[in-house]
Order: C-alpha cells, then sequence, then structure tokens
C-alpha cells in the first residue's frame, strides 16, 4: 500500500515537472513571439521615420527649390513658415519672419480688416482664391504677383490657415503693356488710314471720296424726312494764273488759307466742307434751304477778299478772290444727287460769266449763259 502511494506520489510530481515544462515552453514562445513583434514594430517604426524623414526633406527642398514665393499664416495672422524664396524677397531671415502677421510684412488689406482679406475668405469656406497685388519691399523694389491662397488644414483636416504662392507676374505684366501699347499704336495708324483715306493731305479738308459718300447719305435722309439740301461749290479765280506767277509752294499755301476759311464759315456739325479737286472747294448742307447757302457761300467770298492775298495776275482785283455756285433741293429718293452738283456747277460758272468775284444760285443763271463761257474760263 505503502508502494502505491509512493508509485502515485512519483507519478504526480513528474506530472508537474512536464505542466511546468509545458509553461515554461508556451512563456519562451509567446517571448519570442513579443519580441519578434516588438522588433516587427521597432523596424516598421523606423521604416515609417525615415520615410517621413525622406518626405520631409523632398518637400522642404521643393518648397525651398520653387521659383515662387511661398508661406504658410495660421488664423491668425501668424507667418509659421516661409520658404527661401520669399525670405529672399523680403530681405529677412526665417528667425525674423517667423511669427509676424503677414499685413505687417506686406502691408496688406487685411490690417484694414478689408473683405477681399484672403484670410477672411478661405476660413469662410473658399478653396482658391488669385488676386494681383503690387507688393513693395525693404529695397524699395515694387514687384507684380499673382498671388494664390489655399486652405492649410491639420490632421483632421480642419482649416487653421492659410498657404499662400506669390508668382512673379513682371514678364507677363510687361507683355501686357507692350500689347496695350502694340493695339494703341495699331488704332491710331487705323485713325490714320481712316484719315487719309477721307481727308485731303493739303488742306485737311475732307476729300472727294468722302463728300460723295456724305452726300448720298444726306441726299437718302433729307427725302425721308422732306427736308432741303444745299450744295455750295466754290473755285478760287484765276488760280492757274496765281500758280505760274508765285510757284506751287504759295500756291498750296494760298488753298491752305481758302479751306480754312471755308471751315470757318461752315460752323454747324452737319455742314461738311471738302477739297472737290484742284483749287474747287464744296460744301454740302443738309437742312439747309437756298437762303442759308448763299448766305455762307456770301460769307466765304467776303472773308477769302478780306485776307488780301496779292494775286497781280487776276483780272478781277489785285488780291485772291472766289466765285461761288449755290443751288439747293429736297431730294427725290428716287434721282440722283449728282443732279445736285450739277446744278452747283452751272451756278459756279455763272458767277464765273458774271465776273467772278461773286455768289450765285442756280436759280439765276440759264443753260444757255452756261454754254456761252469758254473753255479756259471753266478751267481757271
Amino acid at each position: 500500500m505503502n508502494r502505491t502511494r509512493n508509485d502515485r506520489i512519483a507519478s504526480q510530481g513528474f506530472n508537474a515537472e512536464e505542466e511546468l515544462k509545458r509553461i515554461r515552453r508556451k512563456y519562451d514562445d509567446l517571448c519570442r513571439q513579443m519580441d519578434e513583434a516588438l522588433s516587427e514594430t521597432m523596424e516598421r517604426s523606423n521604416r515609417i521615420v525615415m520615410e517621413t524623414e525622406i518626405s520631409n526633406l523632398i518637400m522642404n527642398q521643393v518648397f525651398n527649390a520653387s521659383n515662387d514665393g511661398i508661406w504658410a499664416v495660421d488664423r491668425n495672422h501668424k507667418v509659421i513658415r516661409v520658404n527661401r524664396k520669399l525670405l529672399d524677397l523680403l530681405g529677412m531671415n526665417a528667425e525674423e519672419v517667423v511669427g509676424l502677421k503677414c499685413y505687417d510684412l506686406l502691408n496688406d488689406a487685411c490690417r484694414r480688416g478689408s473683405e477681399k482679406c484672403p484670410m477672411k475668405q478661405i476660413l469662410a469656406g473658399e478653396r482658391m482664391i488669385e488676386q494681383e497685388k503690387a507688393l513693395t519691399f525693404r529695397s524699395g523694389k515694387t514687384i507684380p504677383f499673382l498671388v494664390t491662397s489655399t486652405p492649410l488644414a491639420n490632421l483632421e483636416m480642419s482649416t487653421i490657415g492659410l498657404v499662400e504662392t506669390f508668382s512673379d507676374i513682371t514678364e507677363r505684366k510687361n507683355s501686357e503693356m507692350k500689347l496695350q501699347l502694340a493695339n494703341r499704336e495699331l488704332e491710331l495708324a487705323n485713325r490714320k488710314l481712316a484719315r487719309l483715306a477721307t481727308e485731303d493731305g493739303l488742306t485737311d479738308l475732307h476729300n472727294r471720296r468722302r463728300f460723295d459718300d456724305y452726300l448720298n447719305t444726306e441726299w437718302r435722309r433729307q427725302a425721308r424726312e422732306r427736308r432741303p439740301i444745299s450744295l455750295i461749290m466754290a473755285d478760287v479765280d484765276f488760280f492757274k494764273r496765281y500758280n505760274d506767277c508765285y510757284g506751287h509752294q504759295a500756291g498750296d499755301a494760298c488753298l491752305k488759307m481758302v479751306a480754312a476759311v471755308i471751315r470757318k464759315k461752315s460752323r454747324r456739325s452737319s455742314d461738311l466742307c471738302a477739297r472737290y479737286g484742284g483749287e474747287e472747294f464744296a460744301v454740302v448742307m443738309p437742312g439747309t434751304d437756298v437762303e442759308g447757302g448763299l448766305h455762307v457761300a456770301e460769307m466765304i467770298r467776303q472773308e477769302v477778299a478780306g485776307l488780301r492775298i496779292q494775286h497781280d495776275n487776276s483780272s478781277v482785283a489785285p488780291y485772291l478772290t472766289v466765285s461761288c455756285g449755290v443751288a439747293c433741293v429736297i431730294p427725290d429718293p428716287r434721282a440722283n444727287p449728282q443732279t445736285l452738283i450739277e446744278r452747283a456747277d452751272r451756278a459756279l460758272y455763272g458767277a464765273k460769266i458774271k465776273g467772278r468775284n461773286c455768289v450765285l444760285r442756280y436759280e439765276d443763271v440759264s443753260s444757255d449763259s452756261v454754254k456761252r463761257l469758254p473753255t479756259q474760263a471753266k478751267q481757271s
């Protein structure tokens, strides 16, 4: 019986020892697993730290290698980070800039609480704001920038400020200015071409082309409104003799003075003065009756005579004179404005027959008298 008891005790001791070994093995396995897990965690953590450091290094290199100035500003307008390009522009180092208010550095509108303040707009939910600003730095240099503002977020993706990028747009502005200048020069050139196309180069009055266009337009207008239109044809008396005696330069100066008189006496904005050809001038007077046309023509004649331009070869007076013919009609839309020109022309030639240095209207001259006008008289 004692033997059985001892065997049982021995058997129990053996089992306890085996159990202890089993527990120790499990503990060792658990420790090994924990060591492996810890080692793997540390390795992963080290890898993350290294990747983060590499990422930060790359980001710093990109941040500082940018040709644009960049800074990050918190919601209180304090600068929390700034890149090398913007530091160079500011003429300051990072220690001087970080912590300062952005508007103190750039004297921006945010100081005055402007609604255009990008911080205010970003915090209100705007995702991107672009503004063109001319910024003046310590050096006194003013540079135009395109300033792009975007939200600065924390890990919870809450907006805690903004990031601003300053892109120098000097070249673009210079190009725009050159383009504006080129467009302005082109506009002036086009105006000059348009003026040359409608103005007489010597007298600065309208030319024959503009005269024809204007007469056609006003003919139709006055026909619709059943109003009169008058035409004055004026010719410098014995101009060929004047040119032969005093030379072409004097002749040109003479035509300029006569043109100035015609422009001065045709005061209404609707009246059009033109050099009709050579020494002949025309005045289109929409809405003017024959009496009005005669009045203006007489003022022109008197003013030219009053200039007392010496003309020793004139058969009329010792000074330059003009003859004028006046015609007036209420236009018929079915008729041609050439009718009015022919009537004024006949009146002009009638004035020459009458002795020159006078004004005559179409109604006071007969076609027979015009036919009797010598050819040299019509051309001189």
